[in-house]
């Protein structure tokens, strides 16, 4: 398990615990529904539709970790395209980087019960005699 830290918050993130992992694909699959609906919609003001795309961003964020959460994330910030993107891609980074992390755990764990093995295997036939 990994803490986001973000804005003098730190968020627990495990991508091994079920409902996490739950939440994560109901957000994203919410963020791209949304995402949809703003790419239908057709602006008047631009002021309107920077609105919503920052909303998408704080809505993703919200199912994700919850509403008070979302809203701690982005206290005290401009509604800005570019500060939500950010925090977006600062949260994808994590999340790529602790799964990875994550990986090489389980790589490190397993990697007496493979290696070895192979090795065993491929002596052991080198020495064998065929069969006639």
């Amino acid at each position: 398990m990994m803490n986001w830290e973000i804005n003098g918050l730190s968020l627990n993130f495990d991508q091994d615990d079920l409902e996490t992992a739950e939440r994560c694909e109901k957000a994203f699959d919410l963020m791209e529904q949304e995402e949809h609906r703003i790419a239908k919609k057709n602006y008047l003001k631009k002021s309107d539709l920077l609105r919503d795309y920052c909303n998408l961003y704080f809505h993703f964020f919200e199912n994700l970790f919850g509403r008070e959460t979302a809203g701690q994330i982005f206290q005290n910030q401009p509604v800005n395209t570019k500060i939500y993107e950010e925090t977006y891609i600062s949260f994808l980074k994590f999340s790529v980087m602790s799964s990875a992390a994550a990986f090489d755990e389980r790589s490190e764990r397993f990697r007496p019960f493979r290696s070895g093995n192979r090795k065993q295997r491929r002596a052991s036939k080198k020495h064998k005699k065929p069969k006639k």
